[in-house]
């Protein structure tokens, strides 16, 4: 099944409710729950968990957070440790991920952790409880989720451990993998996943895929962004919140402000704050690196400042370094780097318009889709410097040896007696090479040809 398929899918069987129904409003109403924020107490959250469980725990999550927000979370830990219903149990070991409530989450798992009723449950979020803690690398959490995957018969747990691998493989900055976990789960599988907050939060990590493949494979940025912008306004735990400013950052690249930047600050911040490194760092040393090369910044890539080899060689392209560009990325071929973007800037530092073409090529088999407009712009750019240069032959073929030596003292601005000088002959004899360039050329005078030269982009 293509990802296109399983977003169809999944768009169509898991929806996300964010309003108070009707029904909870009724009852909150006869309790002197609603619009009355003194009332919410945990007594009422211990007979909201033990009374009313036909009330779900995503109506009672989103109930507290209208009524009662600035003690949201202390309510809340005590209705998760309260609730006794299957349904609200599983809820409530989300809700202790999604708000990082690690001593409640801990809680929950020696709670319910006795017996097989909630064995895989237990698994999956002791698995969840370890990357909360920063026990595990993104390498080791695919490789955990996945070897649970092979043993969950749930659904909504499938799903829930394949969405870890996905993000995990997104900040270790592979996309391809990232993207093939979607093609894993049969699309019925979507079928039977059951109403209340873990699917909700199911749905953040949907529009993330989506996003990653609109971007990335299709490369279209503002549909990208349009996405993203909604995403961020629901409220979603700081782990897709990472995810989700870096993308934004992603998808305005090629914009004319520094939206990009701060968005990339913005997923660096959440970064930190989840404690994972290796992500934050890529942040740092490859994108807000290649933003402000993008923006034809100049900035210190000297030893030990943090910016992928990459992006250094970027740099010097920026700085008109060509030399220093050509060298560093021989230095990194021969070590053993091979990845788009070397190539990239090789064919741009060499100006060679045919690897850059193979490079545009390769950007929706890699997964660079986004990059298509930076490469689009290489390549125009490339075709007319060689469209230039086939030109300036053309002109320069019609001249001597000396007259060209004599256009290039007019080009470069050296008044006649100061070019003669230079080159070693007299004065009239300047003169008389160029009277023979004009009339060769059948252009008027000295100041016309510099003009000519300037336009092409000659000089």
């Amino acid at each position: 099944m293509s990802i296109n398929d399983a977003l169809f899918y999944i768009d169509a069987e898991v929806s996300h409710v964010n309003v108070i129904e009707k029904d909870t409003e009724r009852m909150l109403r006869e309790k002197g729950l609603w619009e009355n924020e003194d009332a919410w107490t945990e007594e009422v959250m211990y007979q909201l968990a033990r009374f009313y469980p036909r009330y779900s725990f995503e109506q009672i999550l989103l109930s507290v957070q209208e009524m009662a927000q600035n003690r949201m979370i202390h309510l809340m830990n005590t209705y998760a440790l309260t609730v006794i219903n299957r349904e609200h149990v599983e809820d409530a070991l989300e809700y202790a991920v999604q708000f990082q409530q690690i001593d409640v989450l801990e809680r929950l798992l020696l709670l319910h952790g006795i017996g097989n009723a909630f064995k895989w449950w237990c698994s999956t979020y002791k698995l969840l409880l370890d990357i909360l803690k920063g026990k595990l690398s993104c390498e080791e959490v695919v490789q955990r989720s996945s070897n649970l995957m092979k043993k969950v018969d749930e659904p909504v747990l499938q799903f829930r451990l394949m969405s870890m691998c996905i993000l995990a493989e997104f900040y270790r900055g592979n996309i391809g993998e990232a993207l093939s976990f979607i093609e894993k789960l049969p699309h019925l599988l979507f079928k039977h996943v059951k109403p209340g907050f873990v699917r909700s939060t199911i749905m953040h990590r949907v529009s993330l895929i989506r996003v990653m493949h609109v971007l990335y494979e299709k490369g279209d940025v503002e549909q990208a962004e349009r996405d993203l912008l909604k995403l961020k306004k629901e409220n979603i735990p700081e782990i897709v919140l990472a995810a989700c400013y870096h993308l934004l950052g992603i998808a305005t690249l090629f914009e004319d402000d520094d939206r990009c930047i701060a968005y990339f600050h913005k997923a660096n911040f959440y970064a930190s704050n989840l404690g994972l490194g290796d992500y934050r760092r890529r942040i740092l040393a490859k994108y807000i690196p290649f933003a402000r090369n993008v923006r034809k910044e100049k900035f210190d890539i000297s030893e030990g400042v943090e910016v992928l080899p990459e992006e250094k060689i970027h740099q010097y392209l920026v700085r008109g370094e060509l030399k220093n560009a050509l060298s560093l990325a021989d230095q990194l071929s021969r070590n053993g780097h091979k990845n788009i973007l070397l190539t990239l800037y090789w064919a741009k530092a060499s100006q060679d318009i045919e690897r850059m073409l193979d490079v545009y090529g390769q950007l929706f088999e890699e997964n660079h889709a986004y990059l298509a407009p930076y490469v689009q712009q290489e390549i125009s750019h490339l075709q007319n410097l060689k469209d230039s240069q086939l030109e300036r032959a053309k002109w320069e073929a019609q001249f001597s040896i000396r007259e060209l030596e004599v256009l290039d003292k007019i080009y470069r601005g050296y008044s006649q007696k100061d070019a003669a000088e230079m080159l070693c002959i007299e004065l009239q004899t300047f003169k008389n090479h160029v009277t023979r360039i004009l009339q060769k050329s059948g252009i008027r005078s000295s100041k016309e040809i510099v003009l000519m030269a300037k336009k092409n982009n000659w000089i």
